[in-house]
């Protein structure tokens, strides 16, 4: 059985709506932050978060420490700190 997909094959989300393999830093994750990747052509980082079906965080930055930071961010705004493993 794949990992966040119930028993009729449906991808499991939480109360607010976002999907647990959004959560969870998958081993394809080279940059070792959920949410956050590197962009080869424009040589910048890339800081994503979606909430309940849209982008409310698509943002390039220079350094990696800039998109984590970015991204921790809309994950205190968005996210209840209670009920996300992410948050430190």
């Amino acid at each position: 059985m794949l990992p966040y997909v119930d028993h009729e094959g449906k991808t499991l989300k939480n109360a607010d709506g976002t999907y647990y393999s959004s959560l969870v830093r998958s081993k394809r994750n080279h940059s070792g932050t959920v949410g956050v990747s590197f962009d080869a052509t424009s040589q910048r980082y890339i800081a994503r978060l979606r909430y309940h079906g849209r982008y409310v965080l698509n943002k390039a930055t220079a350094t990696k420490a800039e998109a984590v930071a970015l991204r921790q961010a809309a994950e205190r705004k968005y996210f209840h700190a209670q009920n996300c493993s992410l948050l430190s």
